[in-house]
């Protein structure tokens, strides 16, 4: 039951709380000891791997179908990786109209710029030297610029586009990793002002990128409730992204989120490319269904 304080909105257990899956199976694992051998608290344990589990089973449950969607494809490439070649795969096995680079450097810009523009020929790079550039690419037309939130010079990017003669605002962002007290409140600022900046756009929106949280974090649930976004993988199961080595067992921190009356469908999560993220790719449209 102790493992259940991880449900508290409170800063000091959200680290804990990105590893619901992994809670869920201790509780399991704890409840079939505890039945086996006749132990109390047996069915605590399993109304407690129940509670983790919730949130699993929730976001199993389908959506409405998008009409006429385009596909967005999501990677945080991982500065040092040199492994274009499965970046490429990647991206070719997805056939995305959209296509999000993020810790791209000056390199990785000039791969994918080299690679892809020929046939995604709307472009936004900005390179740099640490984990925080981006790039943007889209063979669907849109005015494409840099976008500041936060206070820790992190750039995002925002597209604005249109598809099916309706006009669409994406967002590329990748706030910092909650490694420390300093960078969580740099983060949950970020996605605080990301919050109020997509509820004063008049499009639907689409968010996408490593946003260095899980749709267990209450940083998360504060993001696509004052935002009113809904993850595009609702319907798809539980998904896991980083660490790539772990697989399944992973943790759930790249995300697409739309907004009305945008849905997802197909969401994706690709093989390995050599990164410590593994790459995500769903198809988006207008729907007319709650």
């Amino acid at each position: 039951m102790g493992s259940l304080v991880t449900l508290l909105p409170l800063p000091e257990v959200e680290m804990l709380a990105h590893f619901r899956l992994h809670w869920c199976l201790v509780c399991l694992l704890s409840s079939i000891w505890l039945l086996v051998f006749k132990r109390k608290w047996a069915w605590t344990a399993v109304l407690a791997a129940g509670i983790h589990a919730f949130p699993f089973v929730a976001f199993s449950m389908g959506q409405g179908k998008p009409v006429s969607p385009f596909t967005l494809f999501s990677a945080n490439v991982h500065r040092p990786n040199r492994s274009v070649d499965k970046v490429m795969a990647a991206i070719k096995e997805a056939n995305p109209d959209v296509i999000i680079l993020i810790e791209t450097d000056h390199w990785w810009v000039e791969q994918a710029h080299q690679a892809l523009t020929q046939h995604y020929p709307f472009e936004c790079a900005i390179p740099r030297s640490d984990n925080f550039g981006m790039m943007v690419l889209s063979r669907l037309a849109g005015d494409i610029n840099h976008l500041e939130l936060g206070s820790a010079d992190i750039p995002s990017i925002i597209m604005r586009l249109e598809h099916d003669q309706k006009p669409l605002t994406l967002i590329a962002t990748h706030p910092l990793p909650p490694i420390s007290h300093h960078t969580t409140r740099l983060r949950n600022q970020q996605l605080d002002d990301l919050a109020q900046y997509v509820a004063g756009i008049d499009t639907p929106v689409i968010v996408a990128g490593d946003l260095n949280t899980t749709i267990f974090a209450h940083s998360y649930a504060r993001l696509v409730s004052n935002a009113k976004l809904r993850h595009a993988g609702l319907g798809s199961g539980t998904y896991a992204t980083w660490p790539s080595y772990l697989g399944i067992m992973g943790i759930p921190i790249d995300h697409v989120l739309v907004s009305e009356p945008l849905r997802g469908s197909h969401f994706r999560v690709h093989r390995n490319i050599d990164s410590d993220h593994l790459p995500i790719s769903v198809s988006i449209g207008l729907t007319n269904q709650p």
